[in-house]
């Protein structure tokens, strides 16, 4: 991958996820991130099937996907996930993640949120970027 400058306050953007069926009740996630300055990022997680294992796996590839652009952009962050999962609030179907994030030794504690629709794996990694786009703008 070429290496990218940093451009302060530049958020990486949602380009697309997809769940792809496996052998034994197993699925892949796979998401890809870009940046505006250019630069596509791809990474996938294998979990179980079902909504609960499947909303991990996303969260899973997107901050993979999410660790080739900090690598890329030469900054020192690290995230964890720490818990995703699927809640309704006001009668509507929601995503959040709980991601721990840190820079400069300083340790965060991130979270996002996104509806929940009907592709699970997209609502997450929104919830992904919802949480860490605010963080990144800031490293």
């Amino acid at each position: 991958m070429k290496e990218r400058p940093h451009h302060p306050g530049e958020r990486v953007r949602f380009y697309g996820a997809q769940r792809i069926p496996l052998a034994g009740n197993q699925c892949r996630v796979r998401v890809r991130l870009d940046l505006p300055s250019g630069g596509s990022y791809v990474a996938t997680a294998d979990g179980a099937s079902g909504l609960d294992h499947e909303l991990r796996a996303a969260g899973r590839a997107t901050l993979d996907a999410l660790r080739q652009v900090v690598k890329a952009k030469h900054l020192q962050v690290t995230f964890e996930l720490v818990e995703v999962s699927a809640f309704e609030a006001f009668g509507k179907p929601g995503v959040m993640v709980s991601i721990k994030a840190e820079h400069n030794r300083q340790l965060r504690s991130l979270l996002g949120f996104s509806p929940l629709d009907e592709d699970a794996v997209r609502s997450t990694a929104v919830a992904v970027l919802s949480a860490t786009n605010r963080f990144l703008a800031v490293a």
